[in-house]
């Protein structure tokens, strides 16, 4: 990070920031610069502040997310426990630094967050099954397509859903692949959901509304429009959303489904 820039934090959040309270705005601040708050490589200092500041919202969250998870039934449960579970191998891990262990602690602190604010007895919930979503803004680059592959990976992985990564990953990155190839913009933002206890939804936001997606048949030897094929194929359905409405249509959402009921 460019000491010119801004920090994504803000100011007033340092390593010496006070924990006593659980502040979700402060937490959104430092899980969202973990995950996409850098514009260049930030420097040691940087990454030092932001870890001690998702250790502490972690450390703070997980014994609350614990007692809540005594509370919760079925799978929001055994959603809980496998985040705490998640979370502590990560900080358990020898001493690290790197950009891609903060983005891990990001993802996890974030779905602690998720699930700390969740009704913990079962009642009306703000998502329709209680599992944290994630998403990230990246670059409309073809080196985003591994990102993107990445925090698929985790995010299943914090759902317990390690038999479903391959197809998942391969899914978003003929997505993402698909926005950087025909859509427009300097970025694209990625989406991984889960609507429903056995569906996985996978989506990526571009601001290219008039280039639609569309099933084609690749000419002989040629490398494009095989992506699209792939996604039919493993795909359970998967679909095309415009963002805007009339004539101020600015983007389009691609989305696919992938049924997780099956190991």
């Amino acid at each position: 990070m460019s000491r010119t820039e801004p920090h994504p934090l803000g100011e007033q959040d340092t390593e010496d920031s006070q924990f006593a309270e659980i502040d979700a705005n402060r937490i959104r601040r430092s899980y969202e610069a973990g995950l996409n708050g850098w514009r260049t490589p930030p420097s040691p200092d940087d990454r030092a502040q932001l870890l001690g500041l998702l250790r502490g919202h972690i450390q703070l969250l997980m014994p609350e997310v614990e007692a809540c998870a005594a509370r919760m039934r079925g799978e929001q449960r055994r959603t809980a426990q496998h985040v705490v579970s998640v979370t502590r191998i990560l900080l358990d891990a020898p001493h690290r630094t790197e950009v891609s262990y903060i983005r891990d602690l990001a993802t996890q602190c974030r779905a602690l967050l998720a699930l700390y604010r969740l009704p913990g007895t079962g009642e009306a919930e703000p998502r329709s099954t209680g599992y944290p979503g994630y998403s990230l803004t990246l670059a409309r680059t073809p080196e985003s397509a591994g990102e993107a592959r990445r925090l698929v990976r985790v995010s299943l992985a914090v759902w317990g859903l390690d038999a479903h990564a391959d197809t998942a990953a391969l899914l978003m990155s003929e997505l993402v692949t698909n926005a950087v190839r025909h859509a427009r913009g300097p970025a694209l933002r990625i989406s991984i959901d889960r609507p429903a206890h056995d569906r996985v939804q996978l989506a990526v936001v571009d601001r290219a509304p008039a280039a639609l997606p569309h099933l084609r048949t690749p000419s002989l030897g040629g490398i494009g429009g095989r992506g699209l094929l792939l996604v039919d194929e493993l795909a359970d359905r998967w679909g095309t959303d415009l963002k805007g409405s009339g004539a101020r249509r600015w983007g389009k959402r691609v989305w696919a489904d992938l049924d997780v009921s099956r190991d």
